[in-house]
């Protein structure tokens, strides 16, 4: 028994380390820039290939009445740009702030459930329009483009409201991650709300304990065809599912991952054993459709974070070269992708301002490039 809490405790402090890279990896990845001129960010160091591929289209700010953002740690992209769904980690919100009117406001369930209160897990947008919110771990909800709640479905199964995407055939699919049992995919029923089980991932049962303590990590996407992409947080793979079939790995083929330096660890630690074993000290942080056919991927690295851009078709890499993610991706769509920025300015009355985001587009020279491939 007493080994069996050593162990535990050891998965416990891994998992802090994990985060803590993580955080110091997003730090290290962003630069000094003026703000309050419009200045374009210049990428840090050894990102030259991303600026080859992307090019910055803008500088959003979200300088609203009454607004205060403590950190925008994750996004949806609404009406072609013109509305964010912004989770703010600092103060458990979550925004919708709207560009054109240059207004926001806070959602709420309270008028929907009387006394409840909104328990932010993970969100996506809807096929047709709104989005979906879960609400650890209650319900799924359906907002649409004004922010006011359409439907509301209860959740039966524990631990499947981190990851989930919804297809067009009104299907909210979920991953599963019941304690002691296999990680699994799960759909409801939007008009009936009937739960049913699909298939179990069979993850590696030892990374699969780990991936439970890592719920922001990873990625799970679906796309309109019911394709489903979904990621072990600590394998640099993305497994892409049609029913019950592996259809395609899309697997990394950058150059740098490696196994967790010995010199930092005990020798004959177990946990640290299963890693030196099982997997390269990587993980996949996140993933976005970048467009209709493309995927883009990112992984943390060696303290920084690295993308890849995917045929989702195929499961080919089409970036030839490492590159180095110059901040925090939040989202993707329409060949863009939105990276968040800490600000550092601060206004003649004293006033902090809040985070910004830089918006950068696909460059044509790429998208020529990959088409001849």
């Amino acid at each position: 028994m007493n080994q069996l809490l050593k162990i535990l405790y050891r998965i416990s402090i891994f998992c802090l380390i994990i985060t803590f890279i993580n955080a110091k990896a997003f730090e290290k990845s962003f630069v000094k820039n003026d703000i309050s001129t419009g200045e374009k960010h210049s990428s840090s160091i050894n990102s030259n290939y991303f600026n080859k591929i992307f090019e910055q289209k803008e500088i959003i700010h979200f300088q609203m009445k009454d607004l205060v953002i403590g950190e925008i740690s994750k996004l949806l992209v609404l009406d072609n740009g013109n509305k964010f769904v912004i989770y703010d980690k600092t103060a458990d919100e979550l925004l919708l702030a709207d560009r054109i009117k240059n207004t926001f406001k806070i959602l709420s369930i309270e008028d929907k459930i009387p006394g409840g209160k909104m328990k932010f897990a993970s969100f996506c947008v809807n096929p047709d329009s709104g989005f979906w919110v879960s609400n650890y771990a209650k319900h799924y909800i359906l907002f649409n483009n004004e922010g006011k709640i359409r439907k509301i479905i209860p959740i039966e199964i524990a631990n499947s409201s981190f990851k989930f995407g919804v297809s067009n055939s009104n299907k909210i699919i979920a991953l599963s991650k019941e304690l002691n049992k296999p990680q699994s995919l799960i759909s409801i029923n939007i008009e009936n709300e009937k739960t049913n089980k699909l298939f179990d991932i069979n993850f590696d049962e030892k990374l699969r304990l780990l991936d439970h303590k890592m719920s922001d990590f990873g990625g799970f996407l679906v796309d309109k065809k019911g394709f489903i992409y979904l990621a072990n947080a600590l394998e640099n793979k993305v497994y892409k599912f049609f029913n019950q079939n592996k259809v395609v790995i899309l697997k990394s083929k950058n150059r740098k991952f490696k196994v967790i330096d010995r010199r930092l660890v005990e020798k004959n630690d177990p946990i640290i054993h299963l890693f030196q074993k099982k997997m390269q000290f990587s993980s996949v942080v996140n993933m976005f459709f970048l467009s209709d056919n493309l995927i883009l991927i990112t992984y943390l690295i060696d303290h920084r974070l690295y993308f890849e851009i995917f045929n989702k078709n195929t499961g080919e890499v089409i970036n030839t070269e490492n590159a180095i993610i110059p901040g925090l991706p939040l989202y993707a769509t329409n060949e863009s992708i939105y990276i968040t920025k800490e600000t550092e300015f601060i206004d003649e009355n004293g006033n902090i301002d809040n985070p910004i985001l830089l918006r950068y587009e696909l460059k044509k020279e790429a998208k020529r490039e990959w088409i001849r491939k």
